[in-house]
């Protein structure tokens, strides 16, 4: 499933009955934020940058659901954290992960700060 699926597919309940489409939509969760991380620091991609964080805090608006919540924080937002200070570590990447995390909506924003609180650290400090 891609992410424009994901987005018309949502309901009110993001909930899947199957293991194997829990487990597909985990997958695609790392494709989301490893496509997050590479747009991140290209200019000329602003707009998709907005448009894929847009609908991440649409996910969270129209989806109460703790599941949905984990699928953002954990299997996008941290993967986006990982994958900027790992990078940064190694010196293959210039920018900090604050360029995704100043574009973030206030309900994506409040789970990045809860990641940043649990590990005791920021990414922003890497």
């Amino acid at each position: 499933m891609r992410w424009g699926q994901h987005v018309r597919n949502s309901t009110s309940s993001l909930s899947l009955s199957a293991p194997d489409e829990e487990r597909n939509a985990w997958l695609e969760a790392r494709v989301i934020a490893r496509y997050l991380a590479r747009i991140a620091e290209q200019p000329t991609a602003t707009s998709a940058l907005h448009s894929v964080l847009a609908q991440l805090e649409l996910v969270l608006e129209q989806n109460s659901s703790d599941w949905a919540a984990s699928w953002v924080e954990v299997g996008i937002l941290e993967t986006v954290q990982n994958i900027f200070s790992n990078e940064r570590l190694a010196g293959d990447r210039s920018s900090a992960a604050a360029v995704i995390r100043d574009q973030l909506g206030p309900r994506s924003l409040s789970l990045w700060r809860d990641l940043d609180d649990f590990w005791k650290n920021s990414v922003d400090d890497i």
